[in-house]
């Protein structure tokens, strides 16, 4: 699309041309009319002699009409360049969307496309549960030999497949405590419980990542969450007894622990001897405390 000063210097060519062309046959009218000998005598005086055209009349005549037809035609070319200009602009501007009326009818655009999007939602990839539990157990055989970067990147695998699949939340959310990325597990151990609120054993890991970020009183709650759906998880009962005694509430922490010790002592004998000394430990800590207050 020409611009305005364009156009206009097209236009002016156009008429100087048109002049051109026009002038000669008004000569020669007037010519043939006296008029021009008159105009001669009126500005030259008299006693001049009007010069003597070099060609005969009809000569004269053949080249002036000459004359007039290239001047015009290129006249006419000039304006039809013109007119060729102004329909390709209209038809560039036919072709340029209307932003305004798109704009106003943008509620009812966006409707017709959700539409389209639910129309065709059954074309698109459905969720895919075996071929991501496959994708889960590759990552679980991956974090079982300490590969959690592997791991991972099965467990985006499964969830792409099956993004409500809360094990594999679960299971990814564990590989990166394991990477110390903490509040990247946590986030996955939230998708986990949306997911699957029920999950005991996501609520004792989404503690362990609050205590790991220093977020005790939030971790609490997380084990309270998990002992509440299964009193006999004995790992999340020493869990909030690290935490208790962790804030300086060594007579709930000794309970916590006790009740660990009950629960676990056929499973991992180790741990729960372990556990025994160090909750001996506290009680002379706390006898300790009260015969000083004493």
């Amino acid at each position: 699309m020409a611009s305005p000063a364009a156009e206009r210097r097209r236009w002016y060519l156009a008429g100087v041309f048109l002049v051109i062309a026009v002038l000669p046959p008004i000569v020669m009218v007037t010519s043939q009319a006296g008029t021009l000998t008159w105009m001669w005598v009126v500005v030259f005086g008299g006693n001049t002699a009007l010069p003597r055209l070099l060609l005969s009349g009809a000569e004269v005549a053949t080249v002036v009409w000459a004359w007039t037809i290239f001047f015009a035609v290129t006249a006419a070319v000039a304006a039809a360049d013109i007119g060729a200009g102004e329909q390709d602009a209209a038809e560039s501007s036919a072709a340029e969307p209307d932003m305004t009326a798109q704009a106003d009818g943008h509620g009812r655009d966006s409707e017709e496309r959700k539409e389209r999007t639910f129309l065709g939602a059954d074309k698109a990839p459905r969720p895919d549960p075996a071929m991501a539990g496959a994708w889960g157990d590759k990552g679980l055989a991956f974090s079982s030999q300490g590969r959690y970067e592997e791991a991972l990147r099965c467990y985006d695998q499964a969830l792409e497949l099956d993004p409500r699949g809360s094990a594999a939340w679960y299971n990814k959310g564990n590989s990166l405590c394991a990477l110390g990325r903490h509040e990247e597990a946590l986030r996955c151990f939230n998708e986990a419980l949306i997911l699957d609120p029920r999950d005991a054993r996501a609520w004792n890991n989404r503690g362990a990542c609050l205590v790991a970020l220093g977020r005790y009183e939030e971790a609490l709650l997380g084990y309270s969450k998990a002992l509440e759906l299964d009193p006999d998880y004995a790992i999340a009962w020493r869990a909030k007894a690290l935490v208790q005694e962790r804030l300086g509430r060594t007579a709930e922490a000794v309970q916590l622990y006790q009740r660990y010790v009950s629960l676990a002592s056929a499973h991992d004998p180790a741990a729960v001897e372990s556990t025994q000394r160090h909750v001996r430990e506290l009680e002379r800590s706390l006898g300790d405390t009260e015969e000083f207050a004493a």
